[in-house]
C-alpha cells in the first residue's frame, strides 16, 4: 500500500519461517486480509503472499487452483481471481464499499468454479450438487479462518444465486423472489465485479439491477403485521364483541 520493499534479509527469513504463520490466531490473520482487500491493495498483497509461499500455508485450496489455467481469464493464460482483485481495487480506490460477504467470497469463487468443472464438465451441475460443493468449501476456509457465522452464510448464499445472474431475468414469480432473498445484493456484486473483469456481462448487470430495485420497493411497501392481541386483554374482548359471527348476520325477511 505505501509502496515499500521487503529488505532482502525479512525476505529470506519469512521464506524460511513461512509455516509459523499457521500457528497465528486466526482471527488476527483474517483481519489482515480483509484490511488488504477493504484496502484497496489487494492485487499487490495476495500477489506477495503468492511469492511468499505465504498463500500455501493460509489458503492452499486457492494456492492450488491458482496454479491452474482458467478458461474465463480474459487475458489468456493466468486466472480470473487476479483480474478481479484487480477490478476490486479499483473500486475500491474509487470509495465504493463491499460487504465482507463480498470480499471474502472472491476468495472461495475460484475453488467453488475449479470444483463445478471437475463435477459437471459439460454444463451447470444439479442444484443439490452445487449446494453440497459450496457447503463444503466454504464450511472449510470458514472454520479455518474463523468467519462469523453470518458472512460465512451470506457466502453460502451469494454463491448459489450468483450462477443464475448469467440468464436474462424474466417476469416469472422465481425472479422476484430471488431478487428479495437477502443475499442478493451480495450476489450481484460479486456478478458485477466478474463481469468488469471479464468484460462480458455488463448488460446483464443492469438488468438484474433494475429487478433489484423493484425488489427493494417491494419490500419497502410491504404491511407490517400487526402485534398479537393477547388473550384475555380488555382489547380482544372488545375485538370479540366487535366481531359479527355467522348467527348475527342480518338475513332476508321470509316471505
Amino acid at each position: 500500500r505505501l509502496g515499500f520493499a521487503i529488505t532482502p534479509d525479512a525476505y529470506g527469513a519469512i521464506l524460511a519461517h513461512r509455516k509459523e504463520i499457521a500457528k497465528s490466531a486466526a482471527p488476527r490473520v483474517t483481519e489482515e486480509l480483509a484490511q488488504s482487500l477493504k484496502g484497496g491493495h489487494a492485487l499487490p498483497t495476495f500477489l506477495t503472499l503468492r511469492e511468499l509461499g505465504l498463500l500455501d500455508v493460509l489458503l492452499p485450496e486457492l494456492a492450488t487452483v491458482l496454479r491452474e489455467h482458467d478458461p474465463e481469464h480474459p487475458h489468456g493464460p493466468g486466472h480470473l481471481f487476479w483480474a478481479l482483485l484487480e477490478v476490486l481495487d479499483a473500486e475500491r480506490r474509487r470509495g465504493r464499499v463491499f460487504d465482507d460477504a463480498v470480499l471474502f467470497a472472491l476468495l472461495v469463487l475460484p475453488i467453488v468454479r475449479q470444483s463445478i468443472r471437475r463435477a459437471a464438465p459439460s454444463g451447470d451441475p444439479p442444484p443439490g450438487l452445487l449446494t453440497t460443493l459450496i457447503e463444503e468449501t466454504v464450511d472449510t476456509l470458514g472454520l479455518r479462518m474463523a468467519l462469523p457465522n453470518a458472512v460465512a452464510h451470506r457466502i453460502k448464499q451469494a454463491l448459489a444465486i450468483v450462477g443464475r445472474l448469467s440468464h436474462r431475468p424474466d417476469a416469472r414469480v422465481a425472479t422476484r423472489r430471488l431478487a428479495l432473498r437477502e443475499a442478493f445484493p451480495a450476489a450481484l456484486e460479486l456478478f458485477e465485479l466478474r463481469a468488469m473483469a471479464t468484460g462480458r456481462g455488463s448488460d446483464l448487470v443492469e438488468e438484474w439491477r433494475t429487478v433489484l430495485q423493484k425488489a427493494a420497493k417491494v419490500r419497502a411497501g410491504l404491511p407490517e403485521r400487526p402485534a398479537p392481541i393477547p388473550r384475555g386483554s380488555p382489547r380482544a374482548r372488545r375485538a370479540r364483541t366487535a366481531t359479527p359471527t355467522a348467527t348475527s348476520l342480518p338475513t332476508a325477511p321470509r316471505s
